[in-house]
């Protein structure tokens, strides 16, 4: 297992690599395709992208598809399939949990998810993203999160670590159209709950499961 997660993870990096200046295209067919009855489905967070004149910048999540970056407000998956998730979140700070329960992983296989640390790649290394340390995680320090993918309706609650590459796996095994949603207050406003928090294609959206 734990071989097969290092070549996800330096797969992921590689073809991330001079994507975040490039175009960012709308999102109407499914991320990925099934292989061997396995689906993959590759995310990415990127900070400070350009909000709007008040806001300013925000964090976004990305669909990573075919070496492009597409809008995250809908992401599709098929049921009844092993989903293998990986996260390479580019943000370098925490922010504050909406509430503890979301620093515990929740809805993945085993109940855990793997966190390689200070690994996400950019074009200065990423021919040497080799993960030298990794964590199996059934939770995160609360006070080092800096998102969390989370799908309430499916208990699919993944916590995401700063600078780092998340892999986990899940099952959907209902189809339908479902809330996914970042529970770390990492937007605008007094409580972080404005701009990219309330915004489709930023820190929420809509996971079809077909």
């Amino acid at each position: 297992m734990t071989y097969s997660i290092l070549i996800v993870i330096i797969l992921v990096g590689g073809a991330s690599v001079g994507l975040l200046a490039g175009n960012v295209i709308g999102h109407t067919q499914p991320a990925s395709t099934t292989t061997e009855g396995v689906y993959s489905l590759e995310l990415i967070v990127q900070h400070g992208i350009y909000f709007n004149a008040s806001v300013g910048n925000q964090p976004a999540f990305y669909v990573l598809q075919n070496g492009t970056l597409e809008n995250s407000s809908m992401i599709y998956i098929p049921s009844n399939t092993l989903i293998d998730l990986t996260v390479v979140c580019y943000d370098n700070g925490p922010s504050p949990l909406e509430n503890a329960r979301y620093a515990n992983v929740t809805g993945t296989v085993g109940g855990y998810e793997y966190v390689f640390n200070s690994t996400s790649p950019n074009g200065m290394n990423a021919s040497k993203v080799v993960p030298t340390y990794f964590q199996k995680a059934t939770a995160l320090n609360a006070s080092n999160i800096a998102h969390t993918f989370t799908i309430p309706q499916l208990n699919l609650n993944i916590p995401l670590e700063p600078i780092s590459t998340t892999f986990a796996q899940f099952y959907a095994n209902q189809t339908g159209s479902f809330l996914w949603q970042c529970f770390a207050e990492c937007g605008s406003g007094p409580l972080g709950q404005n701009g990219a928090m309330e915004t489709p294609g930023w820190m929420m959206g809509t996971v079809v499961v077909y």
